[in-house]
């Protein structure tokens, strides 16, 4: 079995391997022996990517974003998001966001009030035809996270999956809370992905 490559990313759930392919965004799975084989010379988990994304995935960050006021700065990135989203450039934004939040520099906390500027980002979403942030999460999360990072709140973006039926899942926490996920029970997601946090330790322990 060669390596995986570091743009895979996986956790291990019973005797099933669930796999997130960060170029496109898809996921596959594995079953029986390929599973068990696979957590025998990989692990059990890998929620952050091993390496850097190859040159010129990333779509660049605006320098301007540090500097826009609030609610343009949450339109400018929910249109750039969108954009690249519905190129099929999955990888590009993954990589964005990854840039960042280099897991080794976390950002500093800001002043300004979380319910403030989150705010000023719900405004913003209603600027949007054909929104619907409750099922487009990956929209709403990536948008949240780059956002929120621009005004240099340490945010963390997760993505997580349930097994029965399958279903995925990304958000975005701040202090160690999930935002914007109206009360929902994050505990029911299995985490597979994670920007912006320098250490799992659910992965670790996996």
């Amino acid at each position: 079995m060669s390596a995986p490559g570091g743009h895979l990313l996986w956790r291990a759930l019973g005797d099933l391997v669930y796999v997130l392919n960060v170029r496109d965004g898809r996921y596959a799975g594995l079953s029986g022996r390929d599973a068990e084989r696979w957590v025998q010379s990989y692990g059990a988990a890998r929620t952050t990517r091993a390496t850097p994304a190859p040159a010129g995935a990333s779509a660049a960050r605006p320098p301007a974003w540090g500097r826009l006021a609030p609610r343009l700065l949450a339109w400018q990135v929910n249109r750039r998001v969108r954009r690249l989203l519905a190129d099929g450039r999955f990888e590009a934004l993954y990589a964005l966001a990854e840039s960042m939040a280099p897991a080794s520099t976390p950002a500093p906390a800001r002043t300004p009030e979380p319910p403030q500027v989150l705010r000023a980002f719900l405004q913003a979403e209603l600027l949007f035809a054909n929104r619907n942030p409750d099922r487009d999460c990956l929209v709403r999360s990536f948008s949240l996270f780059l956002f929120l990072r621009a005004l240099g709140f340490a945010a963390v973006h997760r993505i997580g999956f349930r097994a029965c039926p399958f279903d995925a899942h990304a958000w975005v926490e701040l202090d160690g809370a999930a935002i914007l996920e109206r009360g929902a029970a994050m505990d029911r997601w299995h985490g597979i992905s994670i920007i912006g946090q320098a250490h799992d330790p659910v992965a670790a322990a996996a």
